[in-house]
C-alpha cells in the first residue's frame, strides 16, 4: 500500500484483495470472495459460476470500491471504534460494501433499459465491454507487486456502462446450456487440445455481420469456426466452436498464459478473455 499515493497521482489503478462478502437475493446469490481495490476499482465474483464443469476465471469484472462518498450511520464514529463520538451523516469507505451498490445499479441501469434481458445476458454485456486499459492507456496494475494485473486479478476487466448498455451480442444462459460463459477457462493436460461451444444472441441491430478476432500466445493454435456470424434480426441466435491446441515440443508445465475471443463489427467489439494454464505436459 506503500505506493497507492504516487498510483493516484498517475491515475494508475492498483489493485489489493481482501475477504468475501455474500449477498442473499430474492431469485440468485452474488459472492464478493475475492475483493479487488485500487485507485478506483474492487472486484466482485459470482461464485455460481464455479457450478459449471470447466475452469472459470474470476472474478468476472471490476467496478468502483475505494473512497467512496457513502452514508454514515450516526451510532457510531467514523473509525467505528467504541472511543470514536464524533457523528457523521457521510463517510469515505472502501471495500465489498461499496463495490456491491455500484454494480447493482448498473444491473438496474441495464435491466430498466432492457426490461427482456436476463440476469446472464446483463452480466454477458459487463464482461464482454469491461476495459483493461486505464485512462492514461496503460493496463492496470496489481498492488502486491506493481506488475500488470491479467484477467485472474481483474477478471473481464472494469465495467463500461455506457458500452454495457449496447453491447451488440450477449451469452446468454438457460437451464439448458449453463455453461454458456462470456469467458474462457482453458486447462491443458495430458491433452493438448480443448474444445469449447458459445452461442451468442444478437441484441443490436437486424442484419448484423460479426467477424471473428482471436488473440493467444504463440505455443497455442486457436481455430474457430465459423470464423463470421451473421444475424438476420434482432433476437436470432448464432454458434461457433473455438478450439485450443498447445503446441508439440514445448515444455509449459505450471505456466499461464492469456488471450482473448472476440467478436467485432463497425460498431461494437464483444470481447471475452482466455486464460490458459498447463499442467503436465
Amino acid at each position: 500500500m506503500h505506493n497507492a499515493e504516487n498510483h493516484e497521482r498517475a491515475n494508475i489503478p492498483f489493485i489489493q484483495r481482501s475477504p468475501k462478502v455474500v449477498y442473499q437475493g430474492e431469485h440468485d446469490k452474488l459472492t464478493v470472495k475475492k475483493c479487488i481495490f485500487s485507485a478506483e476499482h474492487a472486484v466482485y465474483e459470482d461464485e455460481n459460476s464455479k457450478n459449471s464443469s470447466h475452469l472459470e476465471e474470476e472474478p468476472d469484472v471490476i467496478g468502483p470500491g475505494v473512497n467512496i462518498l457513502a452514508a454514515w450511520t450516526e451510532a457510531v464514529g467514523p473509525t467505528g471504534l467504541e472511543q470514536d463520538t464524533r457523528k457523521t451523516k457521510f463517510n469515505i469507505m472502501s471495500g465489498t460494501s461499496m463495490s456491491c451498490p455500484h454494480i447493482s445499479g448498473l444491473v438496474a441501469l441495464l435491466k430498466a433499459a432492457h426490461p427482456d434481458w436476463s440476469p446472464s445476458a446483463i452480466k454477458s454485456a459487463l464482461m464482454t465491454t469491461a476495459y483493461t486499459l486505464d485512462n492514461t492507456s496503460s493496463p492496470l496494475r496489481d498492488a502486491a507487486d506493481n506488475s500488470f494485473a491479467n484477467p485472474w486479478a481483474h477478471g473481464s476487466g472494469h465495467v463500461d456502462p455506457h458500452k454495457a448498455l449496447s453491447p451488440g451480442l450477449v451469452y446468454d444462459i438457460t437451464l439448458e446450456d449453463q455453461l454458456n460463459y462470456p469467458s474462457f477457462s482453458v486447462l491443458s493436460g495430458k491433452s493438448r487440445a480443448a474444445r469449447y461451444s458459445r452461442e451468442l444472441t444478437n441484441v443490436g441491430a437486424a442484419r448484423s455481420i460479426y467477424q471473428v478476432m482471436v488473440e493467444a500466445p504463440q505455443n497455442v493454435v486457436v481455430t474457430v469456426k465459423p470464423p463470421r456470424l451473421v444475424f438476420g434480426n434482432v433476437g436470432d441466435k448464432q454458434r461457433y466452436t473455438v478450439t485450443f491446441v498447445s503446441k508439440k515440443g514445448v515444455n509449459l508445465s505450471g505456466r499461464n498464459a492469456f488471450g482473448s475471443i472476440s467478436w467485432k463489427n463497425t460498431k461494437h467489439l464483444v470481447k471475452s478473455s482466455v486464460a490458459f494454464s498447463w499442467t503436465h505436459i
